[in-house]
């Protein structure tokens, strides 16, 4: 879920910055670059809540003595984990299931991991799951569902997760 942890992150600044300002430089650098990215298996960066330690720099070999300084910054991170129950929206549905937007993370859940009640429905605009029953559930686009993680798949860039509707509790939300 969310959690507040200590992270390093290292900043690169043009010589041409170097003045009085420069830690004001570093920190507005830090929040830009970090904030709203996908740090692998850390999670995704919600928020910088304190830059704790800025180090002396170190000048770049080759790098035209770009300098890079060492930043220690406290985080809220969100991470989910398996067997995690989410609420989120769904984003598209297509014949092999849907895609739901839990914040940042995309979850997909399979035509197999939906309850059987449900089936794919084209006569409705737009496409989405229906129930069998006259008065039934509805999921379709734009649709706020309660999914459960089965898997999730991580690597430098971002995260992408596996879902389903099977147990009890979960799928729309009325």
């Amino acid at each position: 879920m969310f959690y507040h942890m200590s992270l390093a992150h290292e900043v690169l600044i043009h010589p041409c910055y170097f003045g009085p300002d420069l830690r004001q430089i570093i920190e507005k650098k830090v929040y830009s670059e970090v904030e709203g990215s996908c740090q692998g298996y850390i999670g995704y960066i919600i928020c910088v809540t304190a830059i704790t330690n800025i180090s002396s720099g170190t000048i770049m070999a080759g790098v035209e003595g770009m300098t890079s300084f060492p930043v220690k910054y406290n985080a809220i991170v969100f991470r989910p984990f398996k067997n995690e129950v989410f609420e989120g929206m769904v984003k598209q549905v297509t014949k092999v299931g849907i895609f739901i937007e839990i914040g940042p993370l995309t979850c997909f859940v399979s035509h197999n991991s939906l309850p059987d009640r449900l089936e794919f429905c084209t006569k409705l605009q737009p496409v989405c799951y229906k129930s069998k029953d006259e008065d039934g559930e509805i999921i379709a686009k734009d649709t706020d569902v309660r999914v459960k993680i089965v898997g999730l798949r991580t690597d430098i860039n971002g995260m992408f997760a596996i879902g389903t509707l099977l147990e009890d509790y979960l799928g729309a939300i009325n």
